[in-house]
């Protein structure tokens, strides 16, 4: 439990060594983080809380601590309808009107396992950074250690240099680092399909309703003064409902106990829905348009080039084109990567080092 606290902990801290970007930190990071505030919110709130209240009629003999119970282990139903009619007149509630037909009855079951789904998506949006962790074997920290102090001068020493420019271009270092690189393109697309199939898991733990449910609140909302539209988050997370006891009366008969129960949790999960909707949507957007980008930077040594430029303004794009080339997407991805590390001095120096070294070999064809 304490190693889960820890973890939870690490993603409120800036990590000393950034092994990612941007894009990777907000679904493994921020979705995360929001994912499990939501779950201890909904644990909390329903262990700890009441997250149904129930009243019955005076003349009913179960206690209404026994009648709650039963109600939130089975569940509550509402009737299905399109349009809410008059509250007070042809119901008491959303979904809350007579019916003798028991199809036309929706039982609400969903929302008591949504702490622990939202939980299992924080563990799913989590496990691509742990897998990208263990690949990464620290390789950034390893090459960046004590390069990003202002005083470069006491750490970027002659042996230093030789040495991240030996790892970065040597014979048998070549090519080395693809492998490197494919296993941070491959959490990328493991980011993406996450992102996706949440959607997909979500539409059928919510009976199909939550792929709409952003177009369906805009709607709602742009037509706040029609009455003949319902609250689409009312009618996924419904704050009444009706829930219903048989038990055995003293002839042995079954007497049916009718109970109008308040879901007082449900006003959690509505704008938890909501808001988890318009993010999933985003993080969809962004994954799509960073795996597009990675492949264009991983065939494209053009853009690589462009890339590299701007971390090093003042060589010559000539030097940028020669290092560019020389090097394979992998070591261009992690020298990259090392430039969001180190200092912007040392940088420049170890690409312009690079260069002397690419033109001083005797394989160079510059």
């Amino acid at each position: 439990m304490l190693e889960l606290f820890n973890q939870i902990r690490g993603l409120l801290i800036n990590d000393t060594v950034c092994i990612d970007n941007l894009v990777f930190r907000l679904y493994t990071r921020v979705t995360v983080l929001f994912l499990t505030i939501c779950s201890g919110l909904l644990i909390f709130k329903t262990y700890f809380g009441n997250p149904i209240n129930c009243f019955r009629t005076s003349e009913s003999p179960i206690p209404l601590d026994a009648f709650n119970s039963f109600c939130w282990v089975t569940s509550t139903s509402i009737v299905d309808e399109k349009t809410s009619g008059i509250l007070g007149v042809d119901n008491v509630g959303l979904g809350m009107r007579p019916s003798e037909n028991q199809s036309d009855l929706i039982d609400q079951e969903y929302y008591k396992w949504v702490c622990l789904f939202l939980g299992l998506q924080a563990f799913m949006f989590y496990a691509p950074r742990a897998l990208w962790i263990i690949w990464e074997r620290k390789i950034i920290s390893f090459l960046a250690k004590d390069l990003a102090t202002p005083l470069q001068q006491e750490v970027w020493t002659e042996d230093k240099r030789n040495q991240l420019t030996n790892y970065f271009y040597n014979d048998h270092m070549m090519s080395s680092n693809n492998f490197y690189a494919i296993r941070f393109f491959v959490c990328e697309i493991l980011n993406l399909l996450n992102s996706m199939s949440q959607i997909y898991f979500l539409d059928l733990l919510l009976n199909g309703r939550f792929s709409l449910l952003g177009p369906a609140s805009v709607t709602y909302a742009m037509a706040y003064e029609s009455k003949t539209m319902v609250d689409p988050l009312e009618q996924l997370f419904p704050l009444t409902g009706k829930c219903t006891l048989n038990t055995y009366g003293p002839s042995g008969s079954i007497q049916k106990h009718d109970a109008f129960c308040i879901l007082t949790l449900n006003m959690i999960n509505e704008k938890i829905f909501i808001i988890l909707w318009f993010w999933l949507i985003l993080l969809c957007l962004l994954g799509t348009i960073t795996i597009i980008y990675r492949v264009i930077m991983f065939t494209q040594p053009s853009a690589r080039i462009y890339l590299l430029q701007a971390q090093t303004r003042s060589l010559k794009r000539k030097k940028i084109e020669i290092v560019v080339k020389a090097l394979d997407f992998g070591d261009w991805f992690l020298l990259y990567q090392l430039s969001e590390n180190v200092n912007p001095v040392v940088f420049k120096e170890l690409v312009h080092e690079l260069y002397l070294t690419i033109v001083k070999s005797p394989d160079s064809c510059a």
